[in-house]
């Protein structure tokens, strides 16, 4: 196949509108036109190099399809000169250059994939003439990719990872020799999670290796934020549950990668910050651990970063081999239990030991629940109350689950009902129990060969025990043909308060009325939010209330599809979708397909959901089938969608199931808003609304306006006041000294003051006037702006 070279760095159309903005007078008309007129001319050059992708990637292409291939090529090429020209008709002259660069990026591009074409017409000719291998003129060299020698590391945003993966992923493509397209290509499916849609359409469609790290470099490539980042997961480190060595070595590997990265940024862990780092690792330790490492350290002595790894690993070995002498022994003590033939089949056995005393979980007594003395002495009212507060099992008397699932095959002696005894009642239990009835047991042909178990004692006996020494030994599986269903995800770009585009994980989801948006995503995107409260129902009814909405704008990564959107804010919009990773090495993925979400199979949380407002406007016809067993390709204007239903025979546990439906409960809020409008036919009021309403009956008087005049309604027992002049002396000595830091607010209160009285609402008394043993009251004021 013939060497072709990607296409150089073009200015994009939007960065082409500011110099045009510059230099020509804004005509909101003309700056709409050019804007259209750019996008169109970009839609017309990412033709030209989908071109070039497809024959980069297939390194025999039928002739045929080689002269669609030309054909297209002189139809992009006519459609860009139009374009172009029309650009040229409205910027300005100095903008010319810029426009004139444009289009000799576009001539050079075009040229080498019309050569590229022709000089594959050629092999295929030789191909099908056969006497093509005689004349070694017409013979041409095919260079063809090598695979890659090692997979290709993967980047999810974590600043701490990015150092590793920029070394390992230039050292891979130094060794490939691959052009900057492919290395492109590679580099666009090595980012994943919050790292997914860091490249725009225009990077990747001019195909500019270099431009593309120079985005990466700039956003990751911070020092101080990997550091920080370290600083950060060593702080974090998860603390030891148990004396285990799996625990143990997961927490030797996260601090060493830690603090062997810190290292390599040339940050020395010496003095203080040695210390602080084992100080943080032996804090994550188990206590039997702590207290083993405790042991080595001399008094006096700080202890070494080395020498608390190199013990720790020790321990490593110790717990492992020790861990593995109890399973060998465990082992020979029980047969292995072959897997059963029939699917839906579950088998389950456990054994456990205790050696602690019982403890009462109704009144804390050392005794079992069924011994408890406090039953006896209390009517079979307060007993059931007593019960239902303890959380216990009517029938059985003991925690975990319900009378109705109590697996003990006991019930009352006296009417043979699922309660205990104890709590028997004549029409107590009359409604929520049921007889005794025999259940029938399900027998299975053929049962494998299973170790007889002890029959155990009946369930009600069983004492509740605080188990302080227990030894377990639990197997469990279920085979059967996993059906999971894949929701449509895809990513795209949503614009914060100041444009700047971010990736954003969404889910298309038609049975959903609004849309919804994480609150993390809508702090990073920095949106105004405005008040909602719109209550929201889902599945079994189940009702939360969005309280904050706000409007974004989003632009897909492979198309200019872009709308605006509505969303409500809510803590955490679905779970992670899908549930379980999903494994698609053998999947034959059509060529040529721009998948929307390009890590689908991966489980990561969910950003945004779009309902059915717009879910259908996403959507386009074409549609391709993997298979049976295998979920559909559908293209959008985002890009393919994968959905539908993955079969395949599995051993596993039952794995989470999701679905969407979210429904604006609008009946009731309108059944609730007249309701709280409505007027009470026979009001309940109290002594003093009495009292007030008998006043204004009395008092009031219409104006020649129209308006209501009533007496203000005092209290007949004034003798209860306080005397209050100290206080309000001294609320009113504070007010003068607020008010001489302030003049204009002193001013605006002199002005108040002297307007409330001309009105008649206050006027001035002397104290020295007041007649002997009147009650007096002083009312506290201050200003309020």
């Amino acid at each position: 196949m013939p060497v072709m070279h990607s296409p150089s760095r073009s200015e994009d159309s939007e960065k082409s509108f500011h110099g045009f903005v510059e230099d020509v007078p804004v005509d909101l008309d003309m700056e709409k036109e050019y804007r259209v007129v750019c996008r169109q001319r970009s839609q017309v050059k990412q033709k030209l190099v989908r071109i070039q992708r497809t024959i980069i990637a297939n390194s025999t292409i039928g002739l045929a399809q080689l002269n669609v291939l030309s054909r297209n090529l002189s139809a992009v090429y006519t459609e860009y000169s139009a374009f172009h020209s029309k650009i040229l008709s409205l910027v300005s002259d100095e903008a010319l250059d810029q426009q004139e660069q444009e289009c000799a990026d576009f001539e050079n591009t075009y040229t080498a994939v019309c050569n590229a074409v022709e000089e594959l017409r050629l092999e295929a000719s030789n191909r099908t003439s056969p006497n093509a291998s005689s004349n070694p003129q017409n013979q041409q060299v095919i260079i063809q990719q090598q695979p890659l020698k090692m997979p290709i590391p993967t980047f999810d945003g974590n600043y701490a990872a990015w150092p590793k993966f920029k070394a390992i992923f230039n050292d891979i493509m130094a060794n490939s020799g691959d052009t900057d397209a492919v290395k492109l290509y590679h580099l666009e499916k090595a980012l994943v999670g919050n790292a997914a849609g860091t490249l725009d359409t225009k990077i990747l469609s001019e195909g500019n290796n270099k431009l593309a790290w120079d985005v990466l470099m700039d956003r990751y490539d911070n020092k101080r934020a990997i550091v920080e980042g370290h600083y950060r997961g060593l702080l974090s480190l998860k603390k030891m549950s148990s004396a285990s060595h799996k625990e143990l070595r997961a927490l030797v590997n996260e601090a060493t990668n830690h603090v062997e990265s810190l290292r390599y940024l040339k940050q020395e862990i010496n003095g203080t910050a040695e210390h602080f780092f084992v100080f943080l690792i032996i804090s994550a330790l188990d206590n039997a651990t702590r207290q083993a490492w405790e042991s080595t350290m001399k008094k006096g002595e700080l202890p070494k970063y080395k020498e608390t790894i190199e013990f720790l690993k020790t321990r490593c070995q110790i717990l492992d081999n020790c861990e593995s002498a109890i399973q060998a022994t465990t082992s020979t003590k029980m047969k292995q239990v072959p897997l059963p033939s029939k699917a839906q089949t579950q088998k389950c056995y456990t054994s456990s030991t205790s050696t602690s005393q019982p403890i009462c979980e109704i009144c804390g007594g050392s005794h079992r629940n069924v011994l408890c003395p406090t039953l006896t002495d209390l009517s079979p009212a307060q007993k059931n109350e007593k019960i239902r507060a303890a959380g216990v099992c009517f029938n059985c008397l003991r925690k975990g689950h319900r009378s109705k699932n109590c697996p003990s095959d006991k019930a009352c002696h006296k009417c043979q009902r699922r309660h205990h005894t104890l709590l028997h009642s004549d029409g107590m239990f009359n409604k929520e129990t049921k007889p005794n009835v025999s259940l029938p047991v399900k027998t299975v042909a053929n049962p494998p060969s299973i170790p007889e178990i002890p029959k155990q004692a009946d369930a009600a006996q069983i004492p509740t025990v605080v188990e302080s020494s227990v030894s377990n030994t639990c197997s469990s599986y279920q085979v059967q043909s996993r059906r999971t269903v894949l929701l449509q995800t895809a990513i795209v770009h949503v614009f914060d308060q100041k444009k700047q585009p971010h990736p954003c994980r969404v889910l298309l989801d038609s049975g959903s009325q609004v849309n919804f948006i994480t609150e993390e995503m809508a702090n990073r995107l920095g949106l105004f939010k405005k008040p909602a409260n719109v209550p929201i129902v889902g599945v079994n009814a189940l009702r939360t209330l969005a309280r904050d909405k706000v409007t974004i704008k989003f632009r897909s990564r492979v198309s200019s599809f872009n709308a605006s959107l509505e969303c409500l804010v809510i803590p955490k919009v679905t779970g992670i979708i899908p549930t379980s990773k999903i494994d698609v090495t053998q999947w034959t993925i059509p060529k040529g397909v721009v998948l929307a979400d390009p890590m689908f199979h991966t489980p990561e949380k969910i950003d945004l959901l779009i309902g059915g407002e717009l879910f259908f406007d996403i959507l386009k016809p074409s549609l391709i089938q993997l298979a049976d067993g295998l979920p559909q390709f559908r293209d959008t204007h985002v890009g393919w969608i994968v959905a539908g239903v993955i079969v395949e025979p599995h051993l596993c546990n039952v794995s989470l199931q999701y679905s969407h439906v979210a429904l604006e409960d609008i009946e009731r809020k309108l059944l609730q808003f007249w309701q709280v409008e409505e007027v009470p036919d026979v009001p309940k009021l109290s002594a003093e609304e009495i009292e007030c309403e008998t006043h204004f009956l009395s008092t009031y008087q219409r104006d020649e306006t129209g308006r209501f005049i009533v007496k203000l309604p005092f209290r007949s027992n004034l003798s209860q006041l306080d005397n209050c002049r100290s206080l309000a002396l001294k609320r009113f000595l504070m007010l003068e000294k607020r008010l001489i830091r302030n003049p204009e607010l002193q001013a605006q209160y002199v002005d108040f003051i002297r307007e409330y009285e001309s009105l008649g609402h206050c006027r001035e008394v002397a104290e020295s006037q007041d007649k002997p043993n009147q009650q007096l009251y002083y009312l506290t004021h201050h200003a309020v702006l």
